[in-house]
């Protein structure tokens, strides 16, 4: 089992569906897709008078150009509320500790088995839902991801687990209040080892019974 305790009020993760505009927000975008526009019809107003062969072939290079360099349409982005953003940003800043606290009860991280996890929310008021509360935990215990064309990071974390679907159970976690001192108190509890332990010892006893039945008796 590994205890660590992430200090500060916790926060539930809380998102809703943004608009974004490609660029430096709407009106750039706006003023792209309008400078776009008249590049295009300016080009096929060219085209209608010129005569010339190469004239003409010269144009309709740049129309090939230009149909490539459409501007990119708004995109709609899920995104965690203010709160949770600056509750994950400090959550981060113990990074150093949580992961040394981490190692100096399991051999490796990141946890890559099954685990059960039980929390202690200990909020500064009675606030947030349950399930907001293991989400917004759950995302910050993962490893951060990095896409390996750009080198940017997509996804940030502590490290403690490898992904947040690891997680089998939240058993006995629990919202509590303390506005003296705020934090999350968090045991996991790795599955893997006692369910491999489990599954595993009752058929080599069956296996020995079975081939040789005084095998037993001589450690009983």
């Amino acid at each position: 089992m590994i205890r660590l305790t992430i200090e500060g009020p916790p926060r539930t993760k809380k998102t809703s569906y943004r608009i974004v505009f490609p660029g430096k927000g709407y009106s750039a975008w706006l003023e792209r897709v309008a400078g776009w526009v008249r590049a295009g019809d300016r080009i096929t107003q060219q085209l209608r008078s010129v005569s010339d062969g190469d004239a003409k072939e010269r144009l309709l290079s740049q129309q090939e150009g230009w149909g490539h360099d459409k501007p990119k349409p708004p995109y709609t982005r899920l995104i965690s509320s203010e709160y949770h953003e600056k509750w994950f940003d400090h959550a981060m800043t113990q990074m150093p500790i949580l992961r040394r606290q981490a190692l100096d009860q399991i051999e490796e991280l990141p946890i890559t088995k099954p685990v059960g996890i039980k929390a202690l929310f200990y909020r500064a008021q009675n606030s947030g839902d349950w399930s907001g509360y293991t989400q917004a935990l759950g995302d910050l215990l993962q490893e951060q991801k990095i896409n390996p064309h750009t080198l940017k990071v997509t996804r940030r974390g502590l490290g403690i687990i490898g992904d947040d679907r690891q997680v089998e159970h939240w058993d006995g976690t629990r919202r509590m209040k303390d506005a003296q001192n705020p934090r999350i108190e968090i045991e996991i509890t790795i599955l893997g080892d006692e369910q491999e332990s489990l599954n595993l010892q009752p058929a080599v006893e069956d296996l020995v019974a079975a081939r040789a039945p005084s095998a037993l008796e001589q450690f009983s």
